[in-house]
């Protein structure tokens, strides 16, 4: 659901469906690439909210570089 709203351009929409998910599921939100990508890619889109930040700490993500 997170990649389908931020492909939509829902970036907060996004941003709740990754903080729902790690709530959830927190270990697999934690051992799966997915989420770290996609906190990634977020966290280059605009100021990041503290929220997402937390999260992007939690998980280990880093902002997604831009692909030249």
């Amino acid at each position: 659901m997170a990649h389908a709203q931020l492909r939509l351009g829902h970036p907060q929409a996004a941003e709740s469906a990754l903080l729902t998910l790690e709530h959830a599921t927190p270990e697999w939100a934690a051992l799966h690439r997915l989420p770290r990508v996609l906190v990634g890619e977020l966290l280059t889109r605009g100021r990041p909210s503290a929220r997402l930040r937390e999260l992007a700490d939690r998980l280990q993500a880093t902002p997604a570089r831009l692909k030249e």
